[in-house]
């Protein structure tokens, strides 16, 4: 005989699109369970560098784009969540505990005859969103001075999260409603979700509940291959490179190469702490792109470190400790594996399936499947909520940052 979970909804997938919607659901009264295979948050969002983009670096290929348009309007309800001025918007939820690694970072150029800052940035994007940060200023990233960056920057009015501060915010409120399920099987039939069931302690379980919802990342891939009529999904992989330097260094930008014929950052600097409380630098942007994924480590941290010497003239790295992390971005597919431009949520019967995309989205991420519930007729239910510590279940513990392995 099977024990049988009752729950409105059953989300699978604990990173920032599940812990975000399962934080919306318990606010508005519904009974959540909330599944995740692994640790929260694990590989993508715990690996993420915390900047919630308002647009800028989408726009400084020289036009606005669907992106920067629809990115833009995030910084807001990130704003309010910050703040704790929600009022009575459902998809926005209390993050008023998140510690914030800086609140903005910069946008810098080389100094050169033959790199310019184009005519469009300058007036449409940096005169509205930036400002010139001069060396003798006070908010001069002291860290740029010491490494000898010798150029123009920005000041872009955009956060920068620890994101784990951000996932204990998410996980706080919602810890009773989370299971750790390493194994479990999806029972689909007549193109819906009849139950999920498992197995644990030599005791069966099924849960039932209204709807199911999978934001897993890349382990969506699990109900697109059972239910056929789904969205496919794609992968765009990131090798990330962190470093521990060997002096006190901190810095939040994006950098351009004066080499490159665009206005795209190649690489974008992060600073978060290690266990012992140390800097770790984190590099993203165009350097750990999907072209230099299958580099070996050491000769991709070496080509990082020639491009660095470039625009940092002062920088030493006799005793850096260095270490990459493989990252898969899962994301609704797209011509040409191109990065979408949006959220992307779809329903099928009594599934849901999405990926938030970026980070930044989450707070739309959940827009939409509220809006998908409240056109589904869904009302949360009287029945008690769901609390795995009832059940002798385990939970999920929020997962480790690559830079805190170093």
């Amino acid at each position: 005989m099977s024990n049988t979970l009752n729950s409105d909804i059953t989300i699978i997938g604990g990173g920032i699109a599940g812990l975000w919607i399962c934080n919306t659901l318990k606010k508005l009264g519904f009974n959540t369970i909330l599944i995740e295979k692994n640790s929260l948050c694990s590989f993508q969002t715990i690996n993420s560098q915390g900047i919630i983009h308002g647009g800028i670096k989408y726009s400084l290929v020289g036009k606005i784009s669907d992106t920067t348009s629809n990115i833009a309007k995030m910084t807001q309800d990130w704003d309010l969540c910050f703040s704790n001025n929600i009022k009575n918007q459902k998809n926005l939820l209390n993050l008023s505990n998140t510690k914030i690694n800086s609140e903005h970072h910069d946008l810098c150029f080389p100094k050169s005859n033959l790199f310019k800052v184009s005519s469009f940035i300058t007036s449409k994007i940096l005169s509205s969103k930036c400002q010139i940060i001069k060396k003798n200023h006070d908010e001069y990233q002291s860290s740029l001075n010491t490494l000898g960056f010798n150029g123009i920057v920005y000041r872009i009015t955009e956060k920068v999260l620890d994101i784990k501060s951000l996932i204990q915010n998410l996980y706080h409120n919602i810890s009773d409603n989370i299971i750790k399920l390493e194994d479990y099987k999806i029972n689909y039939l007549n193109n819906k979700i009849e139950n999920i069931s498992f197995n644990f302690n030599n005791q069966n379980y099924i849960i039932k509940s209204k709807l199911y919802i999978f934001t897993s990342g890349q382990d969506n891939q699990e109900i697109i291959n059972i239910a056929n009529n789904l969205p496919k999904q794609q992968l765009r992989p990131l090798q990330m490179i962190f470093a521990k330097p060997d002096i006190d260094i901190n810095l939040f930008a994006h950098f351009i190469n004066k080499e490159s014929k665009t206005n795209k950052p190649f690489v974008t600097i992060t600073t978060h702490k290690s266990i012992n409380n140390k800097n770790i630098l984190y590099f993203g942007g165009t350097v750990a792109e999907s072209e230099y994924i299958n580099i070996p480590k050491d000769q991709h941290i070496y080509n990082l470190q020639n491009k660095l010497k470039k625009i940092f003239p002062k920088i030493k790295f006799n005793n850096w400790q260095w270490d990459t992390a493989k990252i898969n971005r899962a994301e609704a597919h797209q011509s040409f594996n191109k990065m979408p431009n949006k959220s992307f949520v779809v329903q099928k019967n009594n599934v849901i399936l999405g990926w938030p995309t970026k980070l930044t989205f989450a707070p739309n991420f959940a827009d939409k499947i509220l809006d998908i519930i409240t056109n589904s007729n869904i009302t949360p239910s009287n029945s008690t909520c769901f609390d795995y510590k009832k059940y002798n279940l385990n939970t999920a513990n929020i997962a480790t940052p690559c830079w805190e392995m170093i």
